[in-house]
C-alpha cells in the first residue's frame, strides 16, 4: 500500500491543483448541483407508489424487497450528490486561487470539506441501511454489501482525509494526516494490475 501525507503519488503536487487526468467535471455535474435541482420529487413519487400496497396476493415479500432496494438507491444517490458537490467546491476553490481571491478560495475549501464530510456520513448511513436489512443474509446482498464497503466506504473515508489535508494546508494548519491512496485508486498508484477485467469493475 502506498501512503503519504495526503498527496497522491501519481498526481504530482495536488495541493496546488489537480492533474488533468484526474479532473473531468462534465457540465451535467454542475447542472445537477444548481439551486432547485433535487432528488426530492422523485423520492416522494417512488415512496408514494411503493407505499400504496397495491400488490397481488402472495407478493408482499417482493414488494418489501423492492422498497428496500429503492430506499437504498435513494440513499446512494444522495451520497453521489454530496460527493459531486464536494468536487465542484474543490474546483471553485482552485479557480478562486488562480484569480488571487483568497476569501473566495477559503470559503470554497470550507464548503468542500463540509460536503465531503456529508458524503462520508451519507455513505455510512447507506451501508448501515444495507447491513440492517432483513435481506442481508441473501448471498447476493451480502456480496453487494462487501463491494459497497470496498468501493465506496473505504475510499471515501480516505479521500476525506486528503481533502482535510488540502483545506488545512491553505488555512495554514497541520496537513499531514496519512492517506492510503491504495484504497482510493489502486490502479492509478500501481498497488494492483489495472487490466481490462479490473477496469470493468472500477
Amino acid at each position: 500500500m502506498r501512503e503519504g501525507n495526503g498527496r497522491n503519488p501519481a498526481a504530482g503536487n495536488s495541493f496546488d491543483g489537480v492533474a488533468p487526468w484526474l479532473w473531468r467535471l462534465d457540465p451535467w455535474a454542475h447542472r445537477s448541483m444548481q439551486p432547485g435541482k433535487s432528488l426530492s420529487p422523485s423520492e416522494e413519487s417512488l415512496r408514494r407508489r411503493l407505499s400504496s400496497g397495491q400488490v397481488s396476493p402472495g407478493a408482499q415479500h417482493e414488494l418489501e424487497y423492492l422498497i428496500f432496494k429503492t430506499e437504498t438507491y435513494i440513499s446512494h444517490l444522495q451520497t453521489i450528490r454530496a460527493f459531486l458537490g464536494g468536487f465542484i467546491a474543490y474546483d471553485a476553490a482552485f479557480r478562486a486561487k488562480q484569480k488571487k481571491d483568497e476569501k473566495q478560495m477559503l470559503d470554497q475549501f470550507d464548503m468542500c470539506e463540509f460536503l465531503f464530510s456529508e458524503t462520508r456520513d451519507q455513505v455510512l448511513k447507506t451501508v448501515k441501511q444495507l447491513a440492517a436489512s432483513a435481506f442481508v443474509e441473501d448471498p447476493t446482498e451480502k456480496y453487494l454489501l462487501f463491494r459497497y464497503n470496498v468501493r465506496f466506504v473505504l475510499p471515501i473515508e480516505q479521500f476525506g482525509k486528503f481533502i482535510k489535508n488540502v483545506v488545512n494546508f491553505h488555512h495554514g494548519q497541520p496537513y499531514w494526516e496519512r492517506v492510503d491512496w491504495g484504497l482510493i485508486a489502486p490502479c492509478r498508484t500501481g498497488d494492483r494490475p489495472c487490466d481490462a477485467r479490473l477496469r470493468r469493475e472500477v
